[in-house]
């Protein structure tokens, strides 16, 4: 009777075996596998999850010795970088941690890890939105669940999460696809340089294309519903005494957003009670930023120029430059 069922067994659990191995050798998400600088890797695999690549190339590579300034907060953080952050930083030696769809919980949990590991913390300039702040848990799914290292859950549990997405349907489509050359490696973030190109070939053309990813605006100011409870507290509370015992300068930027919406009064005076004045920049609601569509990609990410205006406004203490 054993003669009989082992066979069985086998032949039931083959497929599961061969997505193993699938899943080991091909390393399509690039989490199995250590590499030097995960930032160079080509082949065939599919979008990574960004908050591990940047979290791995951190923390194995000697780039991490000489950081003493950080970014963090979404994609629309990930533009917070080059001659403007080095002039507010007073540095080149900044890492820009900003993820898609970041978290309180990743901001947080990444300043404590920082901490932890003796990093120096002499600047540190947070992103924020109401979406942001909301979230006081890990993020689900094989794109945006936290590195084990920021997390403190067992990696084990990250790569189940890995794991378990190659039996998906878009996972399987989108690597037969790649396969077949019909799927581009994805990309982290958005191809800035390509859409500044389209800009300043046509301006007209790229705008007039896009019309449909920009809202009507109305004449009435509006407010974001508050979103700061005791959990956000807490998480908001933990990061001002960890900058505020390494002596770390802070900036905390409300992003501009094109839907004009301001962030609400109650939220802002706790950031302020927290933080300080000085430390809360707020660029939301209307302003001259957000009443032109020519200031953004889109209806949610800000232009490159705007990115370094506002690191500007920060340099200067709020007294904001002319938007070139």
């Amino acid at each position: 009777m054993v003669d009989k069922f082992l066979p069985k067994l086998f032949l039931a659990a083959l497929p599961i075996l061969v997505m193993t191995g699938f899943y080991i050798a091909t390393d399509p998400f690039l989490v199995v596998h250590s590499y030097p600088d995960i930032t160079q890797v080509t082949g065939r695999h599919l979008e990574c999850n960004e908050d591990y690549t940047t979290t791995e190339y951190l923390l194995h590579n000697n780039v991490g010795k000489h950081i003493n300034a950080f970014v963090f907060g979404s994609s629309r953080a990930g533009l917070f970088r080059g001659a403007s952050a080095e002039r507010l930083f007073g540095t080149a030696n900044y890492y820009n941690y900003s993820v898609a769809s970041e978290t309180l919980f990743g901001v947080e949990r990444k300043i404590a890890m920082l901490d932890n590991l003796g990093f120096e913390l002499s600047s540190v300039l947070i992103g924020i939105d109401p979406g942001l702040l909301a979230t006081t848990v890990n993020s689900k799914g094989h794109l945006y669940k936290k590195h084990p290292a920021v997390s403190g859950e067992s990696m084990w549990d990250f790569q189940l999460t890995s794991y378990l997405d190659i039996y998906s349907l878009d996972f399987i489509t989108g690597y037969w696809n790649l396969l077949r050359g019909k799927h581009a490696l994805s990309q982290s973030g958005v191809p800035y340089i390509l859409m500044e190109k389209a800009i300043a070939s046509n301006i007209d053309s790229f705008y007039n294309a896009r019309s449909a990813m920009f809202p009507l605006q109305t004449d009435t100011l509006s407010f974001s519903n508050p979103v700061i409870g005791n959990d956000q507290y807490a998480m908001l509370d933990s990061i001002a005494h960890i900058c505020s015992r390494r002596h770390c300068k802070c900036y905390l930027v409300i992003y501009p957003c094109w839907d004009q919406v301001k962030m609400a009064p109650a939220d802002v005076a706790k950031l302020v009670g927290l933080f300080g004045q000085s430390s809360v920049f707020d660029f939301s609601g209307k302003n001259a930023v957000t009443a032109d569509r020519h200031n953004y990609y889109e209806g949610v990410h800000f232009r490159q120029k705007i990115a370094d205006w506002i690191l500007d406004s920060l340099a200067t203490s709020g007294k904001t430059p002319e938007i070139r």
